[in-house]
């Protein structure tokens, strides 16, 4: 085959166009159905750690959805997470992606020009011509996916932990797959346990958590089937009860429980109490249309945020205590559609805002302190925040798509809790054991010195 000026200009017309739809059709349009595709520019935007697309969904208010995603670098030496502008990696996978797709068409036209003459070859090539580019290309495309999605389907058929069976990586008690040892100085591991799934034990969307202090119950609801369960404290399946009705489960917004038995569910505009074995005990209303969550305060009240950006504190029967109206806008924040609650042992309250990326705190009398927490991926600042709790010494956690970032009481950042995947719902218990529900349906136990 006898290249000339005029095939020359043909090839590198058809090199830009390869490119141009690696970057376009195969990285960003397939990229964004299908992830694990960008994967192939790891060695590129990812070198020494791992590469990982977390995606965090959100439902503020029955009706919306509220989606961050991205993908993440997480360095092998220091754990530390960072986040990846797509951009660049658009440009490198697609490249990688073009550059195939360049080869096929190169491939295609020498097979051409080499068996053309061929009079049944020929007729094959010149009639079924733009199906076997798309066979060929197609082919390429679905070997490099099964590729990049192995690990994938590797986790997919990986069985799932039982309640009180130690996981894959567990050895005793120590849970190091769930929780990065080396990068969580302030944390021990102690317990792990759940899964993707619909029998006892098993999760499809958990978010809801409460601990019984006294007896060390753990007690964990799926979002929108209205599920809950109860454990034992080693994460033995005890029961299970459903909020709402069979044909349709209560959307349920946020979850506590007290030291004397009560389990609090919020769902709508009510806190419904239970006791530890799902009977229901009564209901408390405060005159909101929604409750967004509700969390249990050192003194044995209920600290809730209602309407978005209304805080209320109430005593376990439902008497309103005190009320902090416009938590977020009367202080120089933004609107809020999903917001959560937390209070310390002085009685102060803090609102943790995820449109906001941002915590605002506030005195017992309900008197503005400051704000602290920013959007951004560096240290302290936060992204798609959804869960907020402190422990005994004052300390604030707040889990986000990176991990549970660490301030003290006046706003300082102190350190990162890896866990795998993002944290969903933080509670403590009253010896500073720290429980933490995942994206990935799993419930953690750590102790916190």
């Amino acid at each position: 085959m006898n290249i000339n000026s005029g095939k020359l200009a043909w090839l590198g017309g058809i090199f830009f166009w390869s490119i141009f739809m690696g970057v376009t059709a195969i990285s960003i349009g397939f990229g964004a159905l299908y992830p694990p595709l960008n994967y192939v520019s790891k060695s590129f935007v990812c070198p020494n750690g791992q590469l990982d697309y977390v995606q965090t969904v959100s439902n503020p208010l029955p009706g919306t959805t509220y989606t961050q995603a991205g993908y993440f670098c997480t360095d092998a030496a220091s754990s530390v997470k960072t986040a990846l502008a797509i951009f660049p990696m658009s440009l490198y996978s697609g490249a990688i992606y073009g550059f195939l797709l360049f080869l096929v068409v190169c491939f295609f036209w020498y097979m051409n020009s080499r068996w053309g003459s061929i009079p049944i070859i020929g007729n094959v090539i010149q009639n079924n011509g733009g199906l076997i580019v798309g066979v060929v290309v197609v082919g390429v495309v679905l070997l490099i996916t099964v590729w990049s999605l192995a690990p994938v389907v590797k986790d997919m058929f990986t069985p799932p932990s039982m309640p009180g069976e130690p996981s894959s990586s567990q050895t005793g008690s120590q849970v190091s797959a769930q929780v990065p040892a080396e990068s969580n100085a302030m944390v021990t591991p102690e317990l792990s346990f759940g899964g993707q799934g619909t029998g006892p034990g098993l999760f499809n969307d958990v978010r809801g958590l409460g601990v019984n202090s006294s007896t060390g119950a753990i007690f964990a609801a799926d979002y929108e089937d209205g599920r809950v369960q109860a454990f034992d404290p080693t994460g033995k399946f005890l029961t299970q009860w459903l909020v709402g009705t069979k044909d349709k489960g209560a959307i349920i917004t946020g979850m506590t429980a007290d030291s004397s038995g009560n389990v609090f569910i919020a769902t709508g505009g009510k806190i419904l109490r239970y006791d530890a074995t799902g009977k229901l005990k009564g209901t408390l209303t405060a005159g909101h249309d929604y409750i967004n969550h509700v969390a249990l305060a050192p003194d044995g009240n209920l600290v809730v945020m209602a309407d978005q950006e209304t805080l209320l504190r109430m005593s376990t029967s439902g008497k309103v205590l005190s009320t902090i109206q416009k938590a977020f806008t009367a202080n120089g924040g933004d609107t809020e559609l999903d917001a959560y609650v937390a209070e310390d042992s002085a009685g102060d309250i803090y609102a943790l805002g995820t449109f906001n990326n941002a915590i605002f705190k506030f005195s017992p009398q309900g008197k503005f302190i400051k704000r602290f927490g920013a959007e951004g991926d560096g240290p302290g600042q936060l992204r798609a925040a959804e869960c907020i709790a402190i422990d005994s010494q004052g300390r604030v956690y707040v889990g986000d798509i990176a991990g549970i970032q660490v301030y003290d009481a006046d706003g300082n950042y102190q350190s990162m809790i890896k866990v795998t995947g993002a944290a969903r719902y933080i509670v403590f218990d009253g010896q500073d054991h720290m429980y933490v529900t995942t994206s990935q349906n799993q419930v953690l136990k750590m102790s916190v010195p």
